[in-house]
């Protein structure tokens, strides 16, 4: 079984991997699984705000 924390990463790598399939959705939906799981995963809070960004962006765009 995996500790917390070894979760919390995997959830960062799915989110990492559908980012660069510019799938956004699901890239912050992993990072948000990532930060429930571990609170305190600065990177996965960091990413999640990068990608919120982006998706604020196209909408501006559009």
């Amino acid at each position: 079984m995996k500790t917390p924390l070894e979760q919390a990463e995997e959830w960062v790598k799915k989110g990492n991997a559908h980012d660069l399939l510019s799938q956004l959705k699901e890239a912050l939906a992993a990072y948000k699984r990532a930060i429930e799981i571990d609170p305190g995963d600065t990177d996965a809070e960091e990413r999640m705000k990068t990608m919120l960004f982006i998706v604020c962006q196209k909408k501006r765009k559009t």
